[in-house]
This record gives C-alpha cells, sequence and structure tokens, in this order.
C-alpha cells in the first residue's frame, strides 16, 4: 500500500482535492502522551485526577480514528489513512502496554516534578549549617497511611536495598528509598514511624 494519492476520483467518490494530509491525529497523540506526563508531575492540586480522564479520552478519540480510518482505507483515501492511522496505534499500544506505560509515566512525572522544584530545593538544602549529615524530605502526593515524595540524603543511605530510614524522631516518619534520581536525591516513600517505646 502507498500512502500517494492514486489520480482522479477513488472509488468512494472522493477527489484528490479532497484527499489530504490530516494533523489532528498526531497532534491528539502526543498532547495525550504530554498531558500524561504533566498530570503525573503532580504540580497542581488535583492534577493525578486528571491521568484517568486523559488515558480515557485517548482512548476514545483512538477508536473514532479506527473508525475513520477503516472508512478512508475503502475509500482509497490514503493520506487521509496513513496521516490519522497513528492515533489508533498508539491507543492501542496504550491499552496494551498499559501497566509498564503507567508506570514510566509516573517516573517521568516525578523527574518533571524534581527538575521545576530543583532550584527551591537545593535553596533549602544551602540553608542547613554545621557538620551533622544533610538529610531533607518534601512529600508531594499522601494519605493518612503513606505518601510519596523526594528525599536529599548526602549519605546516600536511601538506596532500595537499605533499611528505611527514620526522620524526625520518636513521632517522625519512616522514609524508603524507591530509586534514586540524581546525585543525592532520592524518590521516596514516607510512612508514619511506629510509636516507639
Amino acid at each position: 500500500m502507498s500512502c500517494d494519492m492514486p489520480s482522479g476520483r477513488t472509488d468512494g467518490g472522493t477527489s484528490t482535492t479532497e484527499d489530504r494530509i490530516l494533523y489532528w491525529p498526531v497532534a491528539t497523540a502526543v498532547t495525550c502522551a504530554l498531558a500524561v506526563v504533566v498530570a503525573w508531575a503532580n504540580l497542581f492540586f488535583g492534577s493525578l485526577l486528571l491521568v484517568p480522564i486523559v488515558l480515557l479520552f485517548w482512548a476514545g478519540m483512538g477508536v473514532r480514528a479506527a473508525i475513520m480510518c477503516a472508512a478512508w482505507w475503502r475509500a482509497r483515501a490514503w493520506r487521509r489513512f496513513c496521516s490519522a492511522v497513528i492515533l489508533p496505534v498508539t491507543a492501542l499500544a496504550m491499552v496494551v502496554c498499559f501497566a509498564p506505560l503507567w508506570s514510566v509515566g509516573r517516573m517521568t512525572g516525578n523527574y518533571v516534578h524534581l527538575i521545576v522544584l530543583y532550584p527551591r530545593y537545593k535553596a533549602e538544602i544551602s540553608e542547613l549549617t554545621g557538620d551533622a549529615p544533610r538529610f531533607l524530605i518534601w512529600e508531594w502526593t499522601g494519605s493518612e497511611f503513606c505518601g510519596s515524595g523526594v528525599a536529599y540524603d548526602d549519605r546516600d543511605e536511601l538506596e532500595p536495598s537499605m533499611p528505611p530510614k527514620v526522620w524526625g524522631g520518636r513521632y517522625g516518619v519512616s522514609v524508603a528509598g524507591e530509586s534514586r534520581a540524581f546525585g543525592h536525591f532520592y524518590f521516596v516513600d514516607i510512612c508514619p514511624q511506629q510509636d516507639r517505646q
């Protein structure tokens, strides 16, 4: 199959001037992927609620584009077909590879969040004085049970293979490293510390 338009009229009655390249399917696929990353970055209140909404919109638009592609295939409107098929293909890939793409989107969003707030975090770290080890945590999302965020640990004791680190004493929190972001920054799980007698 060639994406070049044959001369004359197609079987469906579409003239060569009507069969044109469409830009909205590619724009929709790219915009949905970026919107998922921005939503996962959690830079504003309620942004995480947008993740499933964007994914459902992406899937719905993929179904719509697939139906249109079927009609353009029958009409041999190759330019429309070739330019629109990207949207159902990416939507199908999102559905089939949902679990790994969910993780990749979440991790990419975490990096976006950290990079945006990095100057503020570095300023707070530079305010710590003395010879004591420098350790700070910033909670991004949370519930009554556990939260997640980022921590700075200049002793690098938050590697995922190491036990959780207690911060704040008896009524503080237990900080477990999920993964190293870069330098001394770690993505972490933050849970209330058990009351120790």
